[in-house]
């Protein structure tokens, strides 16, 4: 689907030829770290509903008896968000969100709502693990002495995934998507050990198309959530990037992720995660959603933005980063 040579997306550009802004869903792609991090210590998946080994036996086992509540060891979520009833007007036609953010919250405060013991276990399937990831948080609440793997899993499920998955819920914009992928590898480098964190990055990497500059730049420049000594270095890349912008050659550059080696896991800061300088010059390109955009507009923009003035000279669709139609 997004391979750089020939993945579907890769044709349409081919097709376009000019290239797009590529914004990969992030409720599927935060998934994948935590999904691999089951398979780490409860085996690959054997059938079309998740892993074999004692964690998934549990799982599929909810199907059959959930059993009740003990009670278990809190695993606090510091970022986890409140659940007040403005969240739960959000989530009214979200049942399985609901189910999980309930769950996480409760581990959280050691108070799991009763109601979640017999109710019916929400419905997994292959295709996407959040589900999967709700009922293991079901099993850890019904179980007195949890392994070490499930401790660590849940774990991981309440202080990273969770957050992360409200967080694009809340903010679903692409320009904030950068910046959410990011707290995500930092939320999982705090609450794995080396090892662990080690395993998943790899991950982070193969799913990090919103660690592409084109995106980081698109981040920097025009989220909200953006400082705006940030704002203004993006800026500086995007108009040294928008010269070299090109389309209709018959040659559209290859989205390709950045290697891990151009990767500063000791920052906080989402701009400097990427080393700027060592990038190579045919892979720091220009962000394609703001094509129609002129220097002194992209410019404008900034000021305004530093001035506490409405956004007025650069604008386009609001696309989202967590749904199939993602591309512009």
């Amino acid at each position: 689907m997004t391979g750089h040579t020939s993945g579907a997306i890769r044709h349409v550009e081919v097709k376009l030829d000019r290239p797009v802004q590529r914004a990969p869903c992030l409720f599927h792609a935060a998934e994948k770290p935590a999904k691999h991090l089951v398979r780490y210590f409860d085996g690959e998946t054997t059938s079309p509903i998740g892993t074999n080994g004692e964690i998934g036996q549990a799982i599929k086992a909810l199907d059959r008896f959930q059993g009740p509540f003990v009670r278990f060891t809190q695993i606090r979520g510091n970022d986890l968000p409140a659940l007040d009833q403005n969240l739960i007007k959000m989530l009214a036609d979200q049942e399985d969100m609901k189910c999980m953010i309930r769950f996480a919250i409760g581990i959280s405060s050691g108070r799991v709502p009763r109601y979640l013991e017999n109710k019916k276990p929400v419905k997994i399937d292959e295709a996407r693990w959040k589900n999967y990831f709700t009922r293991i948080m079901s099993v850890y609440c019904r179980t007195r002495n949890p392994s070490r793997a499930l401790k660590i899993i849940v774990t991981f499920i309440i202080k990273a995934y969770v957050p992360t998955v409200m967080d694009v819920f809340f903010k679903p914009e692409l320009w904030n998507g950068s910046i959410h992928w990011f707290n995500y590898l930092k939320r999982a480098q705090k609450c794995l050990n080396q090892r662990h964190f080690d395993f998943v990055l790899e991950y982070f990497y193969v799913n990090g198309g919103h660690f592409h500059p084109e995106n980081m730049l698109l981040s920097g420049y025009y989220s909200p959530m953006s400082p705006q000594d940030t704002k203004a270095r993006a800026l500086e890349k995007i108009l040294e990037t928008k010269p070299r912008y090109q389309e209709h050659t018959g040659v559209v550059r290859k989205f390709k992720h950045p290697k891990q080696n151009l990767w500063n896991l000791n920052t906080d800061n989402f701009f400097d995660f990427l080393n700027w300088d060592e990038i190579e010059l045919e892979d720091l390109t220009f962000p394609p959603v703001l094509r129609n955009s002129t220097v002194d507009q992209l410019i404008r923009f900034e000021v305004e933005l530093a001035r506490f003035l409405c956004h007025s000279q650069v604008s386009f669709t609001k696309y989202m980063s967590f749904r199939q139609v993602v591309e512009n």
